[in-house]
């Protein structure tokens, strides 16, 4: 809820970070920063952007990479 805050910092970074780079995360071009751009969903209300960070949290703890990362871990 803090970096939605200041998403269009982040989003301003990443679109200057884009230009000319040849990192694979940055390929899609416009597709990739509209989808990083949606992922703040800025345009919704707090309550409802808290409901779907808590909703991604549950759907990652039955994720195999999720089991993955905890096991490099331990």
């Amino acid at each position: 809820m803090e970096a939605r805050k200041h998403a269009h910092k982040f989003c301003l970074l990443v679109e200057v970070m884009m230009q000319e780079s040849k990192m694979a995360c940055f390929l899609g071009g416009a597709a990739a920063l509209a989808a990083l751009k949606a992922r703040f969903s800025t345009d919704k209300p707090e309550q409802e952007c808290v409901e779907e960070a808590v909703s991604l949290v549950d759907e990652s703890i039955d994720n195999w990479r999720s089991g993955q990362c905890l096991s490099f871990v331990l």
